[in-house]
């Protein structure tokens, strides 16, 4: 486990449905963006579910493409404290081929939640095209139609945004750089600067 995700995991762990906990992550490529997601939570049993359908991948670059209406699904057991103990994701596209798993993982590794309706997991890639089996995979999903005090997620009650057999939830499952490559990243771009200046 990565540095960052032990860190992701010591925050989660303080999560309660009175003081939110967010991870605080940023999307970043590769990058699925998901819509029309239903996002259900049960109180009585802790079973939180989020289905839709991917809609475009952004890589690397400037580039972006469609991603082929295909599928999205997250699931999780989160007590009504807000802390989360298991969850699976999926997330397909046809990237590479059509209906491919671009991100697939059960091993839920942190989750973390804060206002404006958002929910944040942190995943372990266990297969896929657009990480490393290993890799951290992040997925923030938003649904603007829930209602909560301060828009802070609330798991003390059951919710659901699909009052009319259709969601209004978004997401976006990405690539979580190891502190090592960001840091890499971040002096390469350093110097790259300092050699346009010379």
């Amino acid at each position: 486990m990565t540095r960052m995700t032990t860190l992701l995991v010591a925050l989660a762990a303080g999560a309660t449905s009175a003081v939110a906990a967010p991870l605080n992550l940023t999307p970043m490529a590769p990058d699925v963006a998901s819509g029309f997601i239903i996002i259900t939570y049960n109180a009585g049993s802790g079973a939180f579910a989020a289905s839709g359908f991917t809609q475009n991948i952004s890589l690397p670059g400037p580039s972006q493409q469609p991603a082929g209406l295909r599928q999205f699904s997250l699931t999780a057991v989160v007590s009504n404290a807000g802390v989360a103990s298991s969850g699976t994701l999926l997330v397909k596209t046809d990237f590479g081929s059509a209906d491919s798993v671009a991100f697939q993982s059960s091993d839920l590794t942190a989750f973390g939640f804060d206002s404006f309706n958002k929910f944040e997991f942190v995943f372990a890639q266990q297969a896929g095209n657009l990480a490393s089996v290993g890799s951290d995979i992040g997925t923030i999903l938003v649904s603007p139609s829930l209602m909560f005090a301060n828009n802070v997620p609330d798991f003390s009650q059951s919710f659901t945004n699909d009052p009319f057999g259709f969601g209004d939830g978004n997401a976006d499952t990405f690539l979580i750089p190891a502190p090592g490559a960001a840091a890499v990243l971040g002096l390469a771009g350093l110097f790259a600067s300092r050699r346009r200046r010379a």
